[in-house]
């Protein structure tokens, strides 16, 4: 009986024993897997990171991992403050002011440096003989467009011949001269052509007032190349016909004008927009 108690003891697992074969097993898994992962993403960066790290002793990938934690904390911290993060709350209305601010900014940087501008034409035109004599005809205006040049006719002396859209001589002086300063402004340019309330009389019944200001505006641009204005500078050529008088007389010689507008940055982004809408309308329709 004494044999037989024995031997019942020497078949009964050790304490502890079946932890040792547990964890081999773990072991073995463990790599199992990671073989299969490699075979199925045979990356050579991901098998030498993972060579490197088991190469490592014990300590060096225990501060590793800690390194990691740290960076993942860090980046929780400062995440909140970009304008995508939704973990911070109020950062997109922070990051909007900012962007305001700086539009902000950069229009009144704008709108000084075309003010600038309007007194450097001022100036010559005050200074030049020749130009002197036709200042009643110009004017210079600073709107939400831009600095606008406007170049009137006079009821004793017209920059056009009647019902043609050449530029008289002392036109094309007028117009060089101030396209010498505009060449190397660093702005788009918008030119408009406008007529009185007067009929086009002559005898081409597909040709009118729409037509002629138009040519006209089309006549301001040649000049202005003719200066040395680059031609991918002006932006917009359009004739208003009598459309938009500036007197309350329809008829006035001082409706018959041409207009040269150095755009602000906003109205040639609007510019840009309006067009760039049309042309992605046009090729859904």
């Amino acid at each position: 009986m004494a044999g037989g108690g024995g031997s019942g003891d020497d078949i009964a697992p050790s304490t502890g024993a079946w932890k040792l074969a547990y964890a081999d097993f773990v072991t073995a898994m463990m790599a199992f897997f990671i073989l299969m992962w490699l075979l199925s993403s045979p990356k050579p960066s991901d098998v030498q990171g993972i060579s490197e790290y088991f190469l490592k002793p014990p300590s060096e990938r225990n501060q590793d991992q800690q390194n990691s934690a740290n960076e993942k904390a860090d980046k929780q911290v400062v995440a909140p403050q970009f304008k995508d993060n939704p973990q911070g709350p109020g950062a997109s209305e922070m990051m909007k002011k900012v962007e305001e601010k700086i539009t902000e900014e950069a229009a009144k940087k704008d709108s000084k440096q075309l003010e600038e501008l309007k007194l450097k034409i001022a100036s010559l035109i005050e200074k030049d003989e020749n130009l002197r004599e036709y200042q009643k005809q110009i004017v210079l205006e600073t709107t939400e467009e831009g600095l606008k040049i406007e170049l009137f006719d006079d009821k004793n002396r017209a920059m056009f011949d009647s019902g043609r859209a050449a530029l008289k001589p002392f036109t094309s002086e007028i117009v060089r001269g101030i396209g010498k300063l505009l060449a190397d402004v660093d702005s788009k340019i918008a030119l408009t052509g406008h007529t009185d309330a007067v009929p086009y009389s002559m005898q081409d019944q597909n040709y009118s007032n729409w037509e002629l200001s138009a040519d006209r505006a089309n006549a301001l641009r040649r000049e202005l190349v003719r200066s040395n204005i680059a031609q991918n500078k002006i932006l917009r050529v359009i004739g208003m016909g009598s459309a938009v008088p500036v007197v309350d007389d329809p008829y006035a010689a001082v409706n018959r004008r041409i207009e040269i507008i150095v755009l602000s940055k906003r109205a040639e982004q609007d510019i840009l927009k309006s067009e760039l809408g049309n042309r992605v309308k046009k090729e859904k329709s």
